[in-house]
């Protein structure tokens, strides 16, 4: 029942970066409204790959592992992102949908020594994705793209 319910909020979150998606092109991408924050481009290859690679994380993946990660998933267009994530996502929510109670309250340790049950590294990862969401929308924002549509339900 929870799970369901921070899935919900997670795919929520996910339509609202789609939806902002499409307020840029591909030319738009390499702008970087902050000094020496990510680009456009780089914050949206992150959240594209956020889901999965936190997931991957919860499941004990050594930092080697996640650096093979990131080397072999890298989107660069916005079409490679907006598929990405929305892979990212169906397999993460299928996975959690299958878990039991049990499985949710075992605990998993990330390599910088960290330990969350299953369920928290679920919110965790919901969290993350909201943060950087909440990023992406401050910097359309910053470029006069102000999106105008409701962030939440």
């Amino acid at each position: 029942m929870y799970v369901h319910g921070v899935l919900h909020q997670l795919s929520v979150a996910i339509s609202t970066v789609l939806t902002m998606m499409e307020e840029l092109n591909e030319e738009e991408l390499d702008v970087r409204p902050i000094q020496g924050k990510r680009s456009l481009r780089e914050l949206l290859s992150h959240l594209s790959l956020l889901i999965k690679a936190d997931y991957l994380i919860s499941t004990e993946a050594t930092e080697a592992e996640m650096n093979d990660f990131y080397t072999t998933y890298s989107p660069t267009t916005l079409k490679e992102m907006r598929t990405t994530l929305k892979e990212g996502y169906k397999e993460v929510a299928m996975i959690y949908h299958r878990m039991t109670d049990d499985m949710l309250q075992e605990k998993k340790q990330a390599y910088w020594g960290v330990s969350y049950t299953r369920f928290d590294w679920l919110l965790e990862i919901s969290n993350h994705f909201y943060h950087h969401r909440s990023q992406l929308h401050f910097y359309l924002v910053l470029n006069g793209k102000d999106p105008d549509f409701p962030l939440f339900e």
